[in-house]
C-alpha cells in the first residue's frame, strides 16, 4: 500500500513531497515482483480524522474494500 498524504499539511509541503518520492520508490521496487502489487491510496480529506494525519473508520473501510 502506498503511503497516504498528510492532510494536516498543505499539499505542497516537504512532507507530502517526500511521500510522493517514497511511493515512487515503492512502485519501482515492487515492479520486478510478479506476485506483488502496490495498492494506490488516493483518499479524500473526509477519510481522515479531524487533525488529518490518521485514517478514520470510513477511510480504513475504503482501503479494505479497494481492489487493484
Amino acid at each position: 500500500m502506498e503511503v497516504p498524504y498528510r492532510h494536516d499539511l498543505i499539499q505542497d509541503s516537504c512532507v507530502n513531497k517526500k511521500v510522493d518520492k517514497f511511493n515512487r520508490i515503492i512502485r519501482k521496487h515492487i515492479k520486478v515482483h510478479k506476485n506483488a502489487k502496490v495498492l494506490k491510496v488516493s483518499l479524500d480529506r473526509k477519510a481522515f480524522t479531524k487533525h488529518g494525519q490518521h485514517m478514520n473508520e470510513m477511510g480504513k473501510e475504503m482501503i479494505a474494500k479497494k481492489k487493484k
